[in-house]
């Protein structure tokens, strides 16, 4: 069986997939949609647009579209019942999300509410956007978006990974004949392949990825081409006491000496396909 390289960091330069005049600043969309109830239909339409919109928002937040999302009420005016706040990650607002979102949208079912939707329970009034400018960054360089690692079987590796480690499963796809994966990988198109992503909490979107090449075998002797470290998050002996019950191998573990952190600790294993990773953990 032929040996795959093993990983794979995708980065993308910081002149981002948009094209931006040199004098634009970078920032984000902050937009206010602001609505007017029908007659006696205030509190529904505030249910409405909690069991609908801030449905696919909170999708959308998890998979890093959105920052933010709420819902204000009106004491004061009449012109407008309520405003919903949306906070976009780009200046481009809806528009650098609208194909990811339109897809969670379209894998929800409208839920009415008392029999009604929006167009009965009330209307759009008027719709704002405003820009807030990001602070100029002196750094130049690229940015990590995440790792893959080639494993040999998800049914294996979804054991460590999620069910010990804690990794968050965003996903998994079967790959497509023209997957560019295929290519970076080094991996015969004869082979189907899957792609599974990641998260790690909220704030890490698919900062992780495994590729699964059913059947695949690695050189496991020799100096690692690469270590996957990992903080272990304040759960370091309950991973360990998973890893052994998986039946890994666990190497001896190390202190870690750190001049503001404390005296911490370090300590490696391997997974189902020899891939080496470090945890470590520092005290609270």
């Amino acid at each position: 069986m032929k040996h795959f390289t093993i990983f794979w960091i995708t980065i993308f330069l910081t002149t981002g997939l948009h094209s931006q005049p040199k004098e634009f600043v970078s920032g984000k969309a902050w937009t206010f949609t602001y609505l007017k109830s029908e007659n006696g239909q205030k509190q529904n339409l505030k249910k409405f647009i909690q069991r609908n919109w801030f449905v696919y928002d909170s999708v959308a937040v998890k998979q890093g579209l959105l920052q933010s999302y709420k819902i204000l009420e009106n004491s004061e005016s009449t012109e407008w019942d309520y405003v919903v706040v949306v906070v976009y990650n780009s200046a481009q607002g809806y528009e650098d999300i609208k194909e990811p979102f339109e897809k969670i949208r379209s894998s929800y079912k409208k839920v009415l509410v008392d029999g009604k939707d929006l167009s009965t329970l009330g209307k759009i009034v008027k719709s704002e956007t405003s820009l807030e400018e990001a602070e100029p960054n002196s750094y130049t360089g690229v940015l990590t978006k995440r790792t893959a690692i080639v494993v040999s079987s998800f049914d294996n590796s979804l054991k460590l990974y999620r069910d010990v480690l804690g990794f968050q499963l965003n996903g998994i796809s079967v790959d497509k004949p023209e997957s560019y994966g295929y290519d970076v990988f080094e991996i015969p198109k004869n082979i189907q392949t899957r792609f599974a992503t990641f998260n790690s909490g909220d704030t890490q979107v698919r900062s992780l990825a495994l590729v699964e090449v059913p059947g695949v075998k690695f050189d496991t002797k020799g100096p690692r081409p690469f270590v996957l470290v990992l903080n272990a998050n304040g759960r370091l002996d309950q991973i360990l006491s998973g890893i052994k019950a998986l039946g890994l191998p666990i190497l001896p573990e190390r202190a870690l000496p750190s001049p503001t952190l404390g005296i911490g600790r370090e300590v490696a294993f391997k997974d189902f396909d020899g891939h080496t990773i470090v945890l470590y953990q520092f005290p609270n």
